[in-house]
């Protein structure tokens, strides 16, 4: 695929087509390896650096994780956010954590990586 000139590498590698050949048969396994090394319980606080469109941030959320998201692809921001208020709409009972999730306002962080804007 050739890159426009006026657009970042990013911007063509993780645009919509990524969401087509982007498929992960093991998502659940690797979010519940990630639960356990990282001994994650309800309320913990992390950092998904590289986040895309949700695909580990979502799974940690219904867990209940604190979670933050961060990636240099606003498209991918913006396909997680959907997503998100998607499983929110989808749960409107019991103990949402995607309605509260979205009720504090998006923790989704446009941002490079090599200088990530928190402490």
């Amino acid at each position: 695929m050739a890159r426009s000139r006026n657009r970042a590498w990013y911007e063509d590698n993780f645009g919509p087509d990524y969401l087509i050949i982007d498929i992960h048969e093991y998502t659940d396994l690797e979010v519940e390896f990630i639960r356990k090394v990282l001994k994650l319980k309800h309320g913990t606080r992390l950092l998904d650096i590289g986040c895309g469109y949700g695909r580990h941030l979502i799974p940690l959320l219904a867990h209940g994780v604190d979670v933050v998201g961060c990636d240099l692809s606003q498209f991918m921001l913006r396909e997680a956010a959907r997503c998100i208020e998607e499983r929110a709409r989808a749960h409107r009972r019991g103990r949402n954590y995607f309605i509260r999730w979205c009720a504090e306002g998006y923790k989704l962080v446009c941002s490079d990586n090599r200088t990530l804007p928190f402490r």
